[in-house]
């Protein structure tokens, strides 16, 4: 498991939403199913917004590719979008990250309205 400590990027990231009275969870646990080890039970995800999920992602991750991928497969069964921002451009244009953030909500709040059945009179 994470250690719940934040990294500058994640922190910087963290900063501007606020500012911008953007509600988050952050180091939220996501229930999942993994498929080959049943010991994974739940992810720890960067930032939670409803049904986004924001991973802020430094060049560590260049390594974990295949791992990454998989985590994204099944938090997309559960439901997720998932958006992975470079660590840098959180830490030096965070205001540009959140737009990205934005966008994201904006694109996931039309799919919502759209799956949602017309009420029948």
């Amino acid at each position: 498991m994470r250690n719940p400590s934040y990294t500058h990027p994640e922190m910087a990231l963290a900063l501007e939403l606020n500012s911008q009275h953007i509600r988050f969870e952050w180091q939220a646990p996501i229930p999942i199913n993994h498929p080959t080890n049943p010991k994974i039970q739940c992810f720890i995800v960067d930032f939670r917004f409803h049904n986004l999920i924001v991973e802020v992602d430094g060049p560590h991750h260049l390594k974990r590719e295949g791992k990454d991928q998989l985590r994204d497969q099944l938090l997309g069964k559960e439901g997720y979008q998932i958006l992975r921002l470079p660590a840098e451009l959180c830490l030096k244009k965070p205001d540009e990250a959140v737009d990205h953030v934005e966008r994201c909500l904006k694109e996931a709040a039309g799919r919502e309205h759209r799956q949602r059945p017309i009420p029948q009179d």
